[in-house]
C-alpha cells in the first residue's frame, strides 16, 4: 500500500497545493495563483525514513515518448473502435517508486554426467570377424560456478507488474538516494515481501538455472547422457534500492486502460485495451476462414509418387525388352506433380483472396490510425502539449508492443 504523504499547503494563503499537476517542484495555488517552491518531495518524508533504502533510478522518458507508447498500444488493437483518436482521453500519470532488493548471488555447482567415447571391437560372426562400433559410457564430473546481480521486487502488491518487464533495471542507472530527483507527486511504496522469501523464490531458481546453463555449455559439444548437477547459491551482499514507473490511465467511454512504462521509456505493459465486440467479431471471423483453408491430396500424391518410383525400380532391373515396362509408371510421377502444382495454384489464389477481405476490414482502422498520425494533434487529456511533435507521432503500424 503506499504511503500517506504529508499534506502541503500554499505558502501565502495556506490552501492545500494539488500535488497532481505538479511540474517539478514548482507548484501553483488554484486559489490564490502564489507559484510555490517545494523542497523536492523525492525525499518523501525522508524516502520513508530511508527504510534502508540507498540508491534508486530516476525518470527520464519524455512526454513525446510516453505519449507513443500509449499510441502504440491503441494501434497495436486491430479491433479498436474508429473513433478511438477522437475519444480516447489520457486522464491521469502516476510516479510509482517501487522498493527492491538488489541481490549479488554467487553459485557453486557440482555436474555429474556420463560421457560416451566411440569404441570399437572385434567379434566372431560366424566364419570370419567382424568389426563392431559401439559407445562407452564412463562417468564424469565437472565443477561450474556463476556470480551474478539480480533485482526483485519488495512489495508483494506490485511484484506482478514488476515481474512482466524484462531486465528492467540495471545496476550503472543507479543514483544515491539523496541525489534523485523525481516529480513532487511521486507514490512511495514500502517492503512488505521478504528478504528470505525473495532469495529462495526469485534469486535462487535463476541462479540455478545459470549454473545448469553454464554446466551443459561446457559440453554442448560431446555425447552425454543422465546429466545431473547439484548446486549451492550464497547471497553475497543485498541493498535495497527503488524502481520508479509510470502509470498511465487511459479512458475510452466508461472503460480505463492502464498503462505501465519503465522509467527510460522502454517497455510497456496494459492491463487491456479498447476493442469494438463487432469489428472484433469480423475480424475473428475472417481469420478463422483463412486458418481453415488447407491444401488438397498432398499425401496422396506423394504416396502415389513414392509407389511409382518403386516400380520403375523394379522394371529395371528386368532383363531386355521388358525394362521398356518402366515407362508405365512414369506417368504416376508426372500425373502427381502436376496436380499438386495446381492444387498448390488454387490453395494461394483462396488463401491471397480472404487475406484481401481480412484487409478490406482491417483498412479503416489503418486509415483512421494513418490521418491521425499526419495531423500529429495528441490524444485527448494531460498530454496535448506534444501536439505538432513527431516523435510523439513515430508509432508502430501492428503488432505486440510489449517489448
Amino acid at each position: 500500500m503506499a504511503n500517506q504523504v504529508k499534506a502541503y499547503v500554499c505558502s501565502n494563503c495556506g490552501a492545500a497545493l494539488n500535488l497532481n499537476k505538479a511540474a517539478g517542484n514548482r507548484v501553483e495555488c488554484s486559489y490564490c495563483g502564489t507559484v510555490n517552491q517545494l523542497e523536492n518531495m523525492v525525499k518523501n518524508n525522508e524516502i520513508l525514513a530511508k527504510d534502508n533504502i540507498n540508491s534508486g533510478v530516476n525518470l527520464y522518458a519524455s512526454m513525446s515518448l510516453r505519449h507513443k507508447k500509449v499510441l502504440d498500444i491503441i494501434a497495436s488493437e486491430q479491433a479498436s473502435p474508429l473513433d478511438v483518436y477522437q475519444r480516447a482521453t489520457i486522464v491521469k500519470e502516476e510516479h510509482i517508486c517501487v522498493p527492491m532488493f538488489l541481490f549479488m548471488a554467487s553459485g557453486t555447482g557440482t555436474y555429474s554426467y556420463e560421457i560416451g567415447y566411440q569404441r570399437e571391437r572385434q567379434k566372431i560372426q560366424g566364419d570370419s570377424i567382424v568389426t563392431e562400433r559401439y559407445t562407452e559410457w564412463s562417468p564424469v564430473s565437472s565443477a561450474v560456478s556463476c556470480s551474478e546481480t539480480y533485482f526483485v521486487c519488495g512489495n508483494k502488491d506490485l511484484k506482478g507488474v514488476v515481474d512482466q518487464f524484462p531486465d528492467l533495471m540495471t545496476v550503472s542507472d543507479l543514483i544515491d538516494i539523496e541525489d534523485l530527483e523525481l516529480p513532487a507527486d511521486v507514490q512511495m511504496n514500502k517492503f512488505n515481501y521478504p528478504q528470505a522469501t525473495a532469495f529462495e523464490n526469485d534469486v535462487k531458481p535463476r541462479a540455478e538455472a545459470l549454473l545448469k546453463a553454464n554446466a551443459e555449455n561446457s559440453i554442448r559439444n560431446q555425447n552425454t547422457r543422465n546429466g545431473h548437477i547439484s548446486s549451492n547459491v550464497r547471497i553475497d551482499t543485498v541493498q535495497r534500492v527503488y524502481l520508479t514507473l509510470y502509470r498511465i490511465t487511459v479512458q475510452y467511454g466508461e472503460k480505463l486502460m492502464t498503462v505501465w512504462l519503465d522509467y527510460k521509456g522502454r517497455y510497456s505493459r496494459y492491463d487491456q485495451t479498447f476493442v469494438d465486440p463487432m469489428r472484433k467479431s469480423q475480424i475473428d471471423a475472417q481469420n478463422a476462414v483463412i486458418n481453415s483453408i488447407k491444401p488438397k491430396g498432398k499425401g496422396l500424391w506423394i504416396a502415389l509418387i513414392i509407389v511409382s518410383v518403386i516400380l520403375i525400380l523394379i522394371c529395371l532391373c528386368l532383363n531386355g525388352a521388358l525394362k521398356l515396362l518402366a515407362l508405365l509408371p512414369v506417368a504416376g510421377i508426372v500425373f502427381p506433380i502436376i496436380k499438386m502444382v495446381n492444387n498448390n495454384k488454387d490453395y494461394n489464389a483462396k488463401i491471397s483472396a480472404e487475406r484481401e477481405k481480412l484487409e478490406e476490414i482491417l483498412k479503416p482502422f489503418t486509415m483512421a490510425t494513418r490521418a491521425f498520425i499526419e495531423k500529429q494533434v495528441a490524444l485527448n487529456g494531460i498530454y496535448q502539449s506534444v501536439t505538432g511533435d513527431a516523435t510523439a507521432f513515430d508509432i508502430k503500424s501492428y503488432g505486440d508492443v510489449n517489448d
